[in-house]
């Protein structure tokens, strides 16, 4: 079999052709819908190819908002894009080792929100962009100590906490992430509500992490914390005894993770 020396079939030959296509692409040609419904199938996963990334999205949000009808709701092309856009942004929001500098945010947040005002209650993958919504807000707290932020990543978070059911794979998280911000704002308010509210939350997030499920471990922890603020607020025994069953079967989970690490 003779060996393929068309450079223009190499990897870094065909990203190459990607980009000027994005680039050249005119926005009125059929090509562009291709390309951004090819696009929008790679990064759910229903095509293999290469993933965008935040500034090739950016680019096809932008010129699918150009050729939307004023006046007229989103329609498949700009939702596509636009949900691109969502996708890249979690994947990046999902590192820890994520940028957090006052610039990236601030753009982060204009585009979500751009979306957002785009995308009617209701419409699927609303509950993705408001997450990652708050994932920045959280992130500008922390950087800013504005308790404005603050307030904002709880709206979206219950907000998001509405629209994923008991069975989306995404609502234990999603408990957590409330309960946390929760948490914060009690350290500032000691709100009982606030704390009320937190033990609901991972309560419901611990059922859904049964024996064997890899984040239990983490929810018992969290659980157990949650308890102890009202413990210290009350007294109860029967909340100090119910923390320490939490943390003794955390525990067990701790020691079973050291022995696997021996083991390696």
């Amino acid at each position: 079999m003779e060996a393929n020396n068309d450079p223009a079939s190499s990897p870094r030959a065909t990203k190459s052709s990607n980009k000027r296509k994005l680039d050249d692409l005119d926005q009125g040609d059929e090509d562009f819908e291709e390309l951004v419904h090819t696009t929008f199938r790679r990064c759910v996963g229903d095509e293999h190819g290469e993933q965008p990334n935040y500034e090739d999205a950016s680019k096809l949000f932008e010129k699918s908002l150009e050729l939307q009808s004023p006046g007229q709701p989103p329609g498949p092309l700009l939702q596509a894009s636009a949900m691109i856009v969502v996708i890249v942004l979690f994947r990046n929001l999902s590192d820890r080792n994520r940028s957090n500098t006052p610039d990236t945010l601030e753009k982060n947040i204009q585009l979500l929100t751009r979306i957002v005002g785009l995308d009617p209650p209701g419409s699927p993958g609303r509950d993705l962009t408001l997450h990652c919504l708050a994932i920045c807000f959280g992130d500008r707290y922390r950087c800013s100590d504005s308790l404005d932020d603050l307030q904002e990543r709880i709206r979206l978070l219950t907000e998001v906490l509405e629209l994923r059911p008991r069975d989306h794979q995404l609502r234990a998280t999603t408990l957590e992430d409330l309960a946390g911000a929760l948490r914060i704002r009690y350290g500032h308010s000691s709100s009982a509500d606030d704390l009320s509210k937190r033990l609901q939350l991972l309560t419901e997030a611990l059922e859904l992490c049964p024996p064997g499920n890899p984040d239990r471990a983490s929810s018992l922890h969290n659980l157990a914390s949650a308890l102890s603020d009202r413990y210290d607020r009350s007294g109860s025994a029967d909340d100090l005894e119910e923390q320490l069953q939490l943390l003794s079967e955390a525990l067990k989970f701790d020691h079973q993770e050291i022995r696997i690490v021996q083991k390696l």
